[in-house]
């Protein structure tokens, strides 16, 4: 379930467990420069979640989370959603 849909700031999540412990992959990011402006979607896991933010370069940008009960499932959703944003044009410009 996708929350904090909008145009919200970056907020971390609350958990019983410290960031730290958590799994995370790094930050994607990926652009689509047919678009104008060009548009941007970055995506990342952080134990369960996965994490998105995306927008238009130069606005202000959408943060949304979803809570897939595991750090396996997250990277999962994360490798489809990828996949995904490559058949819709999007090109992975740098990583984090």
């Amino acid at each position: 379930m996708w929350h904090g849909v909008g145009y919200l700031p970056h907020r971390p999540l609350m958990s019983s467990d410290p960031p730290s412990s958590r799994p995370r992959t790094k930050m994607r990011r990926f652009e689509l420069e047919d678009a104008s402006p060009k548009a941007f979607w970055e995506i990342w896991t952080e134990g369960p979640w996965v994490k998105i933010r995306s927008g238009r370069v130069g606005a202000s940008a959408r943060t949304m989370v979803s809570d897939e009960g595991t750090p396996e499932d997250a990277v999962r959703l994360e490798a489809e959603l990828v996949a995904d944003k490559r058949l819709r044009g999007y090109v992975e410009r740098c990583t984090t």
